[in-house]
């Protein structure tokens, strides 16, 4: 199976971190920050590349503001998108990586998939390894290491043979060990 790890577009507190420095994560300003023009050029782009040309058969997504837009971006508002809790960035304190009540993002888009989003968004799952409020690099493995293994198990038996997952960087990086870079794309067969 094809699996298409997918970094979000440029996003507000992305540029907040250009100019504000470490600040800006830690800013209201930033809550489940949307994607900024530059974002939504990037993810058009991407887009225009797999449309025809790269078949798949189902989008994986992190149910945060930028990467649901970069989703849409790139593979159209009538798919499917399946929301997942555990493909969220880094957890803890910085506001950016926080995401709404599940009917706020039942109501913004209703062709999404909400059976892995929790309705109780504190209280997603034991975390260890916290730091300074936030979740450690180990923790963050851990988590991702399980919903990647629950993503493909989930896509192994519904015999898939390309998968979407739309996500941040920190949470790719715990994957494959590379940081990538806004709306990157990295192929990996699972």
């Amino acid at each position: 199976m094809k699996i298409y790890l997918i970094r979000h577009g440029h996003a507000a507190h992305n540029l907040g971190f250009q100019t504000r420095g470490e600040e800006a994560y830690s800013s209201s300003d930033y809550y489940n920050s949307a994607l900024t023009e530059l974002g939504h050029t990037q993810t058009i782009s991407v887009g225009e590349k797999f449309q025809g040309r790269i078949p798949v058969d189902r989008i994986y997504c992190s149910p945060l503001k930028r990467c649901v837009e970069t989703a849409r971006n790139i593979f159209g508002v009538k798919k499917i998108l399946y929301l997942w809790d555990g493909l969220v960035e880094t957890k803890g304190l910085y506001p950016c990586n926080h995401r709404p009540p599940v009917e706020e993002i039942r109501s913004s888009d209703p062709r999404v998939n909400l059976d892995n989003v929790s309705y109780d968004w504190n209280n997603l799952e034991p975390v260890e390894d916290w730091r300074d409020g936030t979740e450690g690099l180990i923790a963050l493995k851990k988590r991702a290491k399980r919903c990647f293994e629950a993503i493909s198990a989930e896509a192994q038996r519904d015999d898939l043979e390309a998968i979407a997952i739309v996500t941040h960087c920190d949470w790719i990086y715990a994957i494959i060990g590379t940081k990538i870079k806004n709306a990157e794309v990295i192929a990996i067969e699972g």
